[in-house]
């Protein structure tokens, strides 16, 4: 049995982001997209979400760490 993997990751600028990737080669699924959120396959079953702020903080009631000044 397979098991599908899906990692959530917040992002600035949803644009840009995807931008950066595809630059790299990666591709998206549009399926698992919209406004807030791009699905992006690493592999045959594993996933990174690009998420929007905001939608990233349904998931958390958290802070989202400013990479600037934490590692």
């Amino acid at each position: 049995m397979s098991r599908k993997l899906f990692i959530n990751l917040p992002v600035a600028n949803l644009e840009h982001s995807k931008i950066f990737f595809e630059k790299l080669g990666f591709s998206f699924n549009p399926g698992f997209s919209d406004d807030t959120a791009l699905c992006m396959a690493i592999s045959e079953h594993n996933y990174a979400m690009l998420l929007t702020h905001e939608k990233f903080q349904g998931f958390t009631p958290r802070k989202i760490a400013d990479a600037h000044t934490s590692s």
